[in-house]
């Protein structure tokens, strides 16, 4: 099989958002990004070059086992503290339920190794950020034309309806 052509950077970065929504926000795997890319876009990446894209842009959806350990430490740091925590990987918020399953599974320590390692090193190549998660969001009036404020001032404008 001929190898690709190099594709220009301008080319990559003009479809930069569209990648990070389908790759990131929709969760698609790679062979449906490039099959989107191709037909909707007419950019015909090799899966290799997506890849190698991908981890220039640090956009990633996996963490490794010292990420994991990692934000296991933080999370309990915060806990301590009295803090509750959100994990956010390449900007997208991670489920709560599958933060707690990745700790589980690779945040075991044994008595040796929390000796040898006292805290693992902050993870400087990975989109990862632990903070306190926002406030919840108030719930708005889904119909804004019935506020009795905003019925009165139409009433003084001379706008009812």
């Amino acid at each position: 099989m001929p190898p690709r052509r190099n594709i220009r950077d301008e080319d990559w970065e003009r479809l930069r958002p569209i990648i990070r929504e389908l790759y990131l926000e929709e969760d698609r795997s790679l062979k449906d990004v490039l099959l989107i890319l191709g037909t909707f876009h007419s950019f015909y990446p090799s899966k290799a070059q997506l890849e190698w894209k991908l981890k220039q842009w640090h956009l990633t959806k996996n963490m490794g086992v010292m990420d994991w350990k990692y934000v296991g430490n933080e999370i309990h740091r915060r806990k301590c503290r009295g803090k509750e925590s959100k994990v956010y990987l390449s900007g997208i918020p991670l489920r709560t339920k599958a933060v707690e399953r990745g700790i589980s599974r690779y945040c075991y320590e044994t008595a040796i190794e929390k000796a040898m390692h006292p805290e693992p090193p902050v993870p400087e190549d990975q989109p990862l950020l632990v903070c306190t998660p926002a406030a919840q969001e108030m719930n708005l009036p889904s119909r804004l034309d019935n506020i009795p404020w905003l019925l009165s001032r139409r009433l003084i404008e001379g706008n009812y309806v």
